[in-house]
């Protein structure tokens, strides 16, 4: 399904295919937008390592890296430069270094220039900061949970979804949830906004439960002899 199939099928259910609509292609497409990114934010988001999102650019001397703003969470982390992977750890970890024998950086190394060790991720927010301080430019590689890239809107309607398949068409359940809670005397109805609200949540609860089985590592299992 395209968002212009969508779009036509949420004009069909809500009945409200005849000019003057009650909703605008401009809000009925912001609803579609709304779901596509609420879906991601209830769901862990859309599985990446190849995007721009998936990459982050470390300079030389500077400590901090941003990171695209679509990123909900990090995976995993290496240097472009020699594939190693980049350990993630919160500030947290860190400090508990100082007086633990942990084996990673403390943050009495937070400001030593050498081969990036490891990133926090929750220093500040969108940004990673790298112990230690690089000494040349790099990128890293990443595997990130995320947003959609592209906006939905009337003016840019793109090919497809970035949210797979069987989402589509639930989609729809967060557009009437927003149509619905338009102030407005003739759409504005809070009950079926409620439970459309209720519906899309709870198929987003069934979602990601089918996402984390999709995404465990298969094991290998030991079959004793008869």
């Amino acid at each position: 399904m395209t968002p212009l199939h969508l779009y036509a099928r949420f004009r069909s259910d809500v009945v409200d295919v005849v000019e003057p609509f009650l909703w605008s292609a401009d809000e009925v497409y912001g609803y579609m937008d709304d779901a596509q990114g609420m879906l991601c934010r209830l769901t862990d988001g859309i599985r990446d390592s190849s995007s721009e999102a998936a990459q982050a650019q470390v300079s030389a001397g500077e400590p901090w890296v941003e990171i695209h703003p679509a990123v909900l969470r990090i995976r995993s982390i290496s240097l472009a430069s020699t594939g190693k992977d980049i350990r993630l750890l919160s500030y947290g970890d860190v400090a508990g270094a100082d007086k633990m024998n942990y084996p990673f950086p403390a943050t009495n190394e937070m400001n030593l220039t050498g081969n990036v060790l490891v990133a926090i991720v929750d220093m500040e927010d969108g940004k990673l900061r790298l112990v230690r301080i690089p000494a040349a430019d790099d990128t890293l590689n990443l595997i990130v949970e995320r947003l959609p890239l592209c906006e939905i809107s009337k003016r840019n309607v793109p090919d497809r979804f970035e949210v797979r398949q069987e989402h589509h068409l639930h989609l729809l359940l967060w557009m009437k949830h927003l149509a619905y809670a338009k102030q407005d005397a003739e759409t504005f109805n809070e009950a079926k906004s409620r439970e459309f609200q209720a519906a899309f949540v709870a198929y987003c609860d069934q979602a990601k439960l089918e996402k984390a089985r999709r995404n465990q590592t298969p094991r290998l299992m030991a079959y004793g002899g008869l």
